[in-house]
């Protein structure tokens, strides 16, 4: 297996229905049992993992005895971070298995919006004269015969349309609700599912009992 990207944290959890002395302290059949978690603790190997359960404790309970199979692993960014990872009584459902639950401290700032061009907005007319203004009066006349000279020929022109672009066209001011991605397709779906609500509202019909 390859190791885990130095830029990704991972958590690893759920019931594995594993006995090793490492998190268990019921060894039935021993032997046996440690065998068939070599593919786990591989893994665990692999990636660097860390335990967060706390060795021992209790996370299945059954009428002949009580064991520890329900196992939280994470990467060491996260361990570094996990408050606790503990059996919380308040949230049990009356299953055979604990509820486990894991708090971990995260610090994390919201992205901030991505401002967009209203294309639809641009005025051509300035467009065209700004970018007219800002192309070098020698563009045409320049011999294009040496890498140098195509660059510069290159950046004027960029550097021209850049310049139009930024007279002409303004900046959209998303909302902080805004979802991305979401657009006019998005949009025009949403108001017919809302038209579809309505008529339904007033009529108790879809519109396939209505076709027919």
């Amino acid at each position: 297996m390859d190791t885990v990207a130095t830029d990704h944290e991972i958590i690893v959890l759920g019931d594995f229905n594993l006995h090793h002395p490492l998190w268990s302290t019921v060894h039935r059949r021993a032997n046996q049992r440690i065998t068939a978690t070599q593919p786990l603790l591989t893994i665990i190997e692999d990636f660097e993992l860390k335990m967060l359960t706390v060795p021992g404790t209790t996370t299945h309970r059954w009428k002949d005895g009580e064991t520890t199979i329900d196992l939280t692993f994470g990467t060491e960014g996260v361990a570094s971070r996990t408050i606790y990872c503990r059996v919380d009584t308040s949230r049990d459902c009356d299953s055979d298995h604990l509820p486990i639950a894991t708090a971990i401290t995260w610090d994390w700032q919201p992205a901030a919006p991505r401002k967009k061009r209203l294309w639809t907005k641009t005025n051509l007319l300035r467009l065209r004269q700004t970018v007219k203004e800002k192309l070098p009066p020698e563009l045409e006349t320049r011999e294009l015969d040496s890498i140098e000279h195509i660059d510069e020929h290159i950046e004027s022109i960029v550097n021209a349309l850049q310049a139009g672009i930024d007279a002409s066209t303004p900046w959209s001011n998303p909302s902080p609700r805004s979802i991305p991605g979401f657009g006019p397709e998005c949009k025009d779906i949403c108001r017919q599912v809302q038209q579809s609500r309505r008529r339904w509202q007033r009529t108790g019909l879809d519109q396939r009992s209505r076709g027919v």
